[in-house]
């Protein structure tokens, strides 16, 4: 099974960074959370993450994190290891498929959850992780996108 966890860490110089780190046995992907969805919505932090107290830094990086949550993973089941849609493959003509159509509707749904919550989410989470880092699992802020 897939498991997906958000990671902060810190560089040398004591710089923020963040990664979505997806792992599948031992194989493992991480990428670099892009901060430019979150600020499509609010501005909090132009100048980029940051966690372990309550600011405008930690606010940027629950929103994004919520909102890459709800992009990606919001509606599906653990189960199905988050599996991408396959729609690509089906011919043109009779896309979007229906499974697509659903999680066009769970994104828009997680979305707006995500608007709701972030705030929240940065308080009893991003803003209590330790300056050195941190690492929340993906089932944690999916139950921050469905606690309503």
């Amino acid at each position: 099974m897939k498991r997906i966890v958000y990671v902060g860490v810190r560089s040398w110089s004591d710089v923020p960074r963040v990664f979505v780190e997806e792992s599948e046995g031992a194989i493992r992907k991480d990428t670099e959370l892009d901060p430019r969805p979150s600020l499509q919505f609010w501005k909090h932090s132009p100048d980029g993450f940051e966690w372990s107290y309550g600011g405008s830094g930690p606010a940027q990086l629950a929103l994004a994190i919520l909102l890459h949550a709800a992009e990606n993973y919001y509606g599906l089941e653990p189960e199905n290891d988050w599996a991408p849609c396959v729609c690509e493959e089906i011919d043109p003509a009779d896309r979007p498929c229906i499974v697509c159509q659903g999680r066009d509707e769970f994104r828009k749904e997680g979305t707006s959850r995500a608007l709701r919550r972030y705030q929240d989410f940065k308080s009893s989470v991003v803003a209590k992780a330790p300056r050195s880092g941190f690492r929340i699992d993906l089932s944690t802020v999916i139950r921050w996108l469905t606690v309503v």
